[in-house]
């Protein structure tokens, strides 16, 4: 059987529930179930927010784990079984005079009488020498007595994890009420029950009594002291950027609000980590990663003009292509003009000259245009010398290296009376240019 109520109060017979006890529930907004001693097996006490057990004898309700449960004990008869005192139990004190505790450095007055007909009304109290030692006192005893006027706890909380007198461990907060006698309860009386119920209910105090030391949690507690007050677990979803690793090297993880329950995770792309993911498969791009590995990164394509002097080619074997900074978005094509490439190119149509193409090919190449005196004997003239003139080119001379062919040259010869060519020995030897041919002789004449 489960029930929705707050509070599972167990006694013998429900007609002899307690008005007073009701009536403090009631007061708090706390709804009751009653339950019969005889029953309580059928009932799952983790069900209910309180656990409220009356001063009857209770045969069943005694073998139950009370410890494991949040619950009010205004019980004498088996605080040895729930762990409270030892063997000695609960004990009780009476007087002729109505009763009063020690609250702090208070003296209240719990019994609005000393006797119901002849007999003393008592309250039971954990005496000192038999409790558990980790109760915590709200109420002590009070005997007026100089000598020793305390000698136990009337009312004794204990709290979760406190060990108890038969080895177990609390499981929930307990709370011993022992001003049992309702009837003839003081006000004083009735607000330390209330105090006792609140001792049991009240989850926290303030946010640290929430604490469940997950880091991933922010722990507070709500309506902090009061029985309403609850703990409550936010979950935080990071607490460091380390938390929102998606081991995508391409995304920047960036955890917002880090270690609060605002906190998310957002992703944001990286364009490229390095050159190689700005490849574009195109041979004259050269392809660079700007800001790498960053949420600012960009590929940047620069245009390649050329890798080699080949990729400069403009189809004129007049200039000299060259590739700058080949293979770079730096690179570009110049052209040097090449002023010959063959003697031919320096052809001036001058009969009278020898044309010649130095360095053919380069953009240093020149052409050089050397005077011709003459072609035939009429070049010469007439010198008035015995004999006529006669244009060297008609006769065997000797070839003179081009570098020391003077600028003008004069190959006419006059020969002298008796005189003679060169001979042989001179080694005569012709040079030819195109269209022209020019016969040197280096012998010196007599």
């Amino acid at each position: 059987m489960v029930s929705a109520a707050d509070v599972a109060y167990i006694l013998l017979n429900e007609r002899a529930a307690k008005s007073e006890i009701l009536g403090v529930f009631s007061e708090l907004n706390l709804s009751v179930d009653k339950i019969k001693d005889k029953n309580i097996l059928n009932y799952d006490l983790s069900d209910y927010r309180l656990i409220f057990i009356d001063d009857v004898r209770l045969r069943k309700t005694k073998n139950l784990a009370i410890y494991n449960y949040p619950s009010v004990i205004m019980n004498r008869y088996y605080t040895e079984e729930w762990g409270l005192t030892d063997a000695d139990g609960a004990s009780q004190l009476a007087a002729n005079s109505p009763l009063n505790v020690k609250v702090d450095d208070l003296i209240l007055q719990v019994y609005t009488k000393a006797k119901e007909g002849s007999i003393n009304l008592p309250y039971y109290y954990l005496a000192d020498e038999d409790k558990a030692s980790g109760l915590i006192s709200i109420a002590r005893t009070y005997t007026g007595s100089t000598y020793n006027p305390e000698i136990g706890d009337v009312i004794a909380v204990a709290p979760i994890g406190m060990q108890l007198v038969n080895g177990k461990v609390a499981g929930a907060k307990l709370c011993f009420y022992g001003i049992s006698k309702t009837k003839y309860w003081t006000e004083n009386a009735r607000n330390l029950f209330i105090d006792c119920v609140a001792s049991v209910l009240t989850v926290c105090e303030n946010d640290n009594d929430c604490n469940d030391n997950n880091n991933y949690t922010a722990d507070s507690c709500e309506n902090p002291g009061t029985i309403a007050s609850q703990c409550v677990h936010e979950p935080i979803a990071c607490l460091s950027n380390a938390d929102c690793d998606d081991s995508n090297a391409y995304t920047q993880d960036t955890c917002n609000f880090p270690g609060t329950p605002e906190s998310f995770c957002s992703y944001i792309n990286i364009i490229c980590l390095s050159d190689i993911d700005c490849n574009d498969g195109n041979a004259f791009t050269e392809d660079n990663c700007i800001n790498p590995s960053t949420i600012n990164s960009y590929c940047d394509y620069g245009n390649i003009i050329c890798f080699n002097d080949l990729d400069c080619n403009d189809g004129n074997a007049y200039t000299e292509d060259i590739c700058n900074n080949p293979g770079t978005s730096n690179s570009y094509c110049s052209y040097n003009s090449i002023n010959c490439i063959n003697d031919l190119d320096c052809n001036d149509n001058n009969d009278y000259t020898v044309d010649i193409c130095q360095n053919p090919g380069a953009s240093s190449s020149f052409c050089e245009n050397l005077q011709i005196v003459c072609l035939t004997d009429i070049d010469c003239g007439i010198s008035g010398l015995i004999g006529d003139p006669f244009c060297s080119a008609n006769k065997s001379l000797v070839l003179v290296p081009l570098a020391s062919i003077p600028r003008i040259f004069f190959p006419c010869l006059f020969l002298r009376e008796n005189s003679k060519l060169p001979s042989s020995k001179s080694s005569p030897s012709l040079m030819s240019y195109p269209n022209k041919s020019l016969r040197i002789y280096s012998t010196n004449f007599i």
